[in-house]
């Protein structure tokens, strides 16, 4: 009878024990396979590899990827190898790429609200360090503005820019009435910029800056930073770079396709979000400035020199486009509903004020301090 009894018990207790394994592989195959799973991410970049925002972007990709032990892989497309100037947005969107790089200017109708942080000759926006920490904070705090991209079905990552914005020209223009009746590349806001200082704005995409140079479409280039001008040879033919005081060029964000952002575990989302703190945190610049002084370094080697528009100038040009620029994007966006935006410019300015300080040294500033008037 003991026996009998002992024999129940084990196999009551195997049933058991065999019902809790069960269990367990019931609910763990799609746990562990969401844990487990590696994702193989296509970045689809519209220009260059050696320029600023890809420096920084292929740093903190490259970086989230070894965090992940192998779990994120990410495959980089430059020059537009997957889809050209202009497609990017639309390409994300429809999952044909996993990342992409989504420069305003270029998506005008798609990003009515993003463009009120595109500013030309405002007053206390000029340093990228401090506009883009601007930028991603001020994102946080709109849903508005995060609704333009997540109806479209992308989740940003993180703002960015091209850092300082600067006129390239074969001669030294230092005066607003000097680039009067100029042809000047640029697009996005700096075009209505341009039209009311008096040049004439050329809408060219970025890859065929220098064929228009060299054929004489343009008369200079507005809206470049140092490294694309280096790595396009942009600077063998204008090379004077001359900060005008504009401020930042290019305002941008890092997508991600939402549906494969919301199908992430919770652990790979945080190395994004990890990321885009230590960016906002210092980062970013770091990676941008000894970027970009290796930049002058070299552009110094084949003959650049770099100018600056005195204080007076930079002022005469502010006068003529500011507060008129953000009276019209307000105007705009009330017309589209947006009854924020001027409590959305407001907050901009507080955050700018609230920014820095920085640690930015612009290319002009790094040329003197080690080059003098060369």
């Amino acid at each position: 009878m003991r026996k009998t009894h002992y024999a129940k018990g084990i196999l009551v207790n195997l049933v058991i024990f065999s019902s809790f394994i069960m269990s367990i592989f019931s609910v763990c195959p799609e746990t562990c396979e969401a844990q487990e799973k590696t994702y193989r991410m296509r970045y689809d970049f519209y220009n260059v590899e050696r320029c600023e925002p890809a420096i920084v972007d292929r740093w903190a990709l490259d970086e989230i990827s070894k965090r992940s032990n192998g779990r994120i892989n990410v495959k980089y497309y430059w020059m537009g190898a997957l889809h050209k100037t202009g497609e990017h947005w639309a390409a994300c969107r429809d999952g044909l790429s996993e990342i992409t790089f989504i420069n305003f200017g270029y998506y005008m109708p798609q990003t009515p609200i993003s463009r009120g942080v595109e500013w030309s000759w405002k007053k206390g926006a000029s340093d990228p360090e401090i506009h883009m920490r601007m930028m991603n904070k001020l994102y946080d705090e709109f849903p508005e503005w995060q609704k333009e991209f997540e109806k479209d079905n992308l989740h940003v990552l993180w703002f960015t820019n091209w850092s300082s914005a600067f006129f390239n020209f074969k001669k030294p223009y230092l005066t607003v009435d000097s680039i009067k009746g100029l042809r000047i590349r640029s697009y996005g806001v700096a075009a209505d910029a341009l039209k009311s200082v008096g040049a004439v704005p050329m809408p060219i995409a970025a890859p065929e800056i220098y064929t228009s140079l060299e054929r004489g479409v343009v008369d200079g280039v507005l809206m470049v930073p140092v490294g694309f001008s280096l790595s396009s040879h942009m600077d063998t033919v204008v090379p004077y770079v001359v900060d005008g005081g504009y401020g930042v060029c290019g305002p941008s964000a890092v997508v991600m396709n939402k549906k494969l952002w919301d199908s992430l575990p919770p652990d790979v989302k945080q190395l994004f979000i990890d990321m885009k703190k230590e960016l906002v945190d210092g980062k970013w610049v770091e990676i941008l400035q000894a970027f970009e002084n290796d930049c002058v370094d070299q552009m110094v080697k084949r003959g650049g020199k770099f100018l600056k528009w005195d204080d007076a100038e930079v002022e005469k040009a502010r006068n003529l486009v500011q507060p008129m620029e953000v009276d019209r994007w307000i105007q705009e966006m009330e017309k589209l509903g947006f009854k924020d935006a001027r409590k959305f410019q407001q907050r901009a300015e507080e955050l700018l004020a609230q920014s820095g300080p920085s640690k930015f040294v612009f290319p002009h500033a790094y040329y003197q301090q080690k080059y003098g008037d060369k």
